[in-house]
């Protein structure tokens, strides 16, 4: 999906040239040490547009017709992470090593517990990309901006701290979750207030309890769904261990 996204930003950025090649017309002057007349331009500048505009619009509709199938690979009734729902419907697949994985943090306001989380995952050996939204203007765009951008990366999966989702809100959080979704990338929340009224756009709910000796640790957790592996909708972690 990655490969299929910068196809088409290379593709837009070749229609943008295109058509500035188009707009600038016969006027646009050759290289400096080329004579030629203004017969040859034209021709020239023509051959070019043609071309160029025939190759833009192949490649954009190879991207689009791979969107579109990539699209329709996303599980229906399920969450990116949550397909496997029992051992018994589980297919067997080797586990991802935890040096191939990357983890993207979209943080919140409470920094104590980001910074928990964040240690946790350095004392498991797994790389995180932490998205800061304190000290910014908006810090629901800067969230949900996060969440595109990570998914570009891409990470092995999003964990999202303290979401709470107020009506007003909810267009631009299911856009940011269904960007994560069509790219591949699953989605977890943790310590979430008010999360997605569509269930499939997260695999888990995970509440960070410290104080429960019986919690699972968070990276744990986290490779689980990384894995796809069966795992309850909601857990109790801990940010202390591995």
């Amino acid at each position: 999906m990655t490969t299929l996204l910068k196809r088409l930003i290379r593709t837009t950025r070749l229609i943008r040239a295109t058509l500035g090649d188009a707009a600038q017309g016969p006027n646009r002057r050759p290289s400096l040490g080329v004579r030629r007349d203004a017969a040859q331009i034209i021709a020239g500048q023509r051959h070019r547009v043609q071309f160029r505009t025939a190759a833009a619009i192949s490649a954009l509709i190879v991207s689009l017709s791979a969107a579109m199938l990539l699209g329709s690979c996303a599980p229906r009734g399920a969450a990116l992470g949550d397909t496997a729902r029992d051992r018994a419907s589980a297919i067997a697949h080797d586990s991802i090593d935890n040096s191939d994985v990357t983890i993207g943090i979209i943080g919140s306001t409470d920094i104590g517990r980001d910074e928990r989380v964040l240690d946790a995952l350095g004392r498991a050996d797994l790389r995180a990309s932490y998205v800061s939204t304190r000290q910014v203007k908006d810090p629901v765009h800067a969230a949900q901006k996060g969440i595109e951008e990570l998914s570009l990366v891409p990470v092995s999966v999003i964990a999202i701290c303290g979401l709470d989702i107020r009506p007003a809100q909810a267009s631009g959080w299911d856009t940011a979750f269904g960007f994560a979704r069509s790219s591949g990338v699953p989605v977890v929340l943790i310590d979430a207030k008010q999360p997605p009224s569509d269930a499939t756009l997260y695999a888990m709910r995970m509440n960070v309890s410290d104080a429960d000796h019986s919690a699972t640790p968070l990276a744990k957790a986290l490779m689980t769904v990384i894995n796809d592996n069966p795992h309850a909708r909601s857990l109790s972690v801990t940010t202390k261990g591995k």
